[in-house]
């Protein structure tokens, strides 16, 4: 994207943030503040219980879009001033605060560039959406669309150790993260893509979808050949390619997560729904039972990659008399998955 069509972008999503004056709850040290962004630095770090004084090595008085990540050893904050047009202005800052030792380190970053979309490079500056910590390193997450987003990692002393794509979708205590992709947000479909980052070697891991999947390899050709041409989705909101058919992460049953991880064990299970979205017509979709489909997946790292097992979750109670992704972590669970 261009850089003045991506701030363009940013400014309207950030101004419907603004217009819509939602207000939450506040929460002692959360951060939390009563009332529409933006609110000036020096309220941002009232409202994370951080001291304020003359002293600190940025303007209080900024006006900012922000998000924080508080314990009792530290603090990071990672902002977007805001100008008085409301338009969020580059660069991003961070600032991180050593609770042991109270000293503040800063830094900006004015540019950093990642794969975006796949095939297409582009820089990752933006509104900030969160910061999480996994290991030694902080997750710095931007959003460049709603449906588009990338993330900075920065080391304890705020420089850049990598610049992700999509975004943190859960972490292990060994700092190994998931994430998930971005997708095109004005397309017909949005594929699900997850991959397992390693901040050792900075190495990213395809996890889904993988090469070999029976189970989706059979509904891309249940798209190519079922679908009768009266109920075929028409147009220019329409998708052509079954390979690109939509698919998301979505919970099985109502205690079971989308998506879980194990430290113990070091794995992962996530339940994947399948949807004829772009290929049934607008009026098929809503009641198309028979289109909607959900696979269960069960993941391991591995030296070379990430090795996964996959079942309906059908098969999923009937094999492991389980109802919840989550159980299927279990060491003694999990030998039984992998059959070792």
């Amino acid at each position: 994207m261009h850089p003045r069509m991506r701030v363009a972008a940013l400014t309207a999503i950030f101004a419907l943030m603004l217009a819509s004056g939602v207000l939450a709850q506040v929460v002692p040290c959360s951060g939390v503040i009563l009332g529409p962004a933006p609110n000036q630095l020096r309220a941002v770090l009232q409202a994370f219980c951080i001291p304020t004084s003359s002293e600190v090595p940025f303007n209080l008085d900024d006006p900012v879009q922000s998000a924080g990540y508080n314990t009792s050893e530290e603090f990071v904050l990672a902002y977007n001033r805001v100008s008085g047009s409301n338009a969020i202005e580059e660069p991003l800052r961070v600032v991180r605060l050593d609770k042991l030792k109270q000293t503040w380190s800063t830094a900006e970053f004015g540019e950093m560039t990642t794969e975006v979309l796949p095939g297409l490079a582009g820089s990752c500056l933006g509104a900030v959406g969160d910061v999480q910590k996994a290991g030694t390193l902080f997750y710095v997450g931007i959003s460049l669309s709603p449906s588009a987003g990338c993330v900075a990692v920065l080391s304890s002393d705020l420089k850049v150790q990598a610049v992700l794509s999509g975004w943190l979708l859960a972490k292990f205590a060994n700092g190994l993260v998931i994430l998930a992709g971005s997708t095109r947000h004005f397309a017909p479909t949005h594929p699900l893509r997850l991959s397992l980052f390693n901040p050792a070697d900075r190495s990213i891991k395809k996890i889904y979808p993988a090469e070999n999947d029976p189970l989706r390899a059979r509904y891309i050709q249940r798209l190519r050949t079922e679908i009768v041409p009266a109920d075929r989705c028409e147009g220019e909101n329409c998708e052509i390619d079954p390979e690109r058919f939509d698919d998301e992460l979505a919970a099985y049953g109502a205690s079971s997560p989308a998506l879980a991880v194990n430290d113990e064990t070091v794995s992962l299970a996530f339940v994947v729904q399948f949807n004829p979205i772009g290929f049934l017509s607008f009026g098929k979709t809503k009641d198309a039972v028979e289109w909607s489909e959900q696979v269960v997946f069960v993941c391991r790292p591995l030296d070379d990659g990430v090795d996964c097992r996959e079942f309906t979750p059908s098969e999923m109670q009937t094999r492991f008399g389980v109802t919840s992704i989550d159980a299927l972590l279990a060491p003694e669970m999990l030998k039984q998955v992998f059959g070792r």
